[in-house]
């Protein structure tokens, strides 16, 4: 899938805002592929915001592994992953965070995309010292 219509680069930061409904492996693969593109242009920050996307319920224990694992995958060791979701579907214990670790993906969940930006731009001045 193609994620140039909602893909924009804010202050050095690949931005990334999917608008649909559609089953959740599908979502999956529009954010692998958003992920590539930034990784491939050489983005190392990015923030994924889900709050667009509809049709599915709170991913399960193993699809947060299957989703983790496919945008680690993407991302190659080579992009930090802040994800904007909607507070129901965020896992209070922050497993999917736990699982892109484990697979080399530095990553944060937040409830907003003022949050999300605040977060990666910390990441980029700590980068620049």
């Amino acid at each position: 899938m193609n994620p140039a219509p909602d893909f924009e680069i804010v202050d050095g930061i690949a931005v990334y805002r999917p608008v649909a409904a559609c089953p959740l492996p599908q979502a999956v693969d529009m954010i692998a592929s958003a992920i590539a593109r930034a990784r491939s242009d050489g983005h190392r920050q990015m923030m994924i915001v889900t709050t667009g996307l509809s049709g599915f319920a709170s991913p399960s224990v193993f699809e947060r592994l299957e989703l983790v694992r496919r945008w680690a995958e993407a991302a190659q060791g080579l992009v930090t992953l802040c994800v904007v979701a909607r507070t129901e579907l965020i896992d209070p214990e922050r497993f999917g965070v736990v699982l892109a670790t484990s697979f080399g993906l530095p990553a944060h969940v937040v409830e907003s995309e003022a949050e999300g930006l605040q977060w990666l731009r910390a990441l980029q001045a700590g980068a620049a010292r």
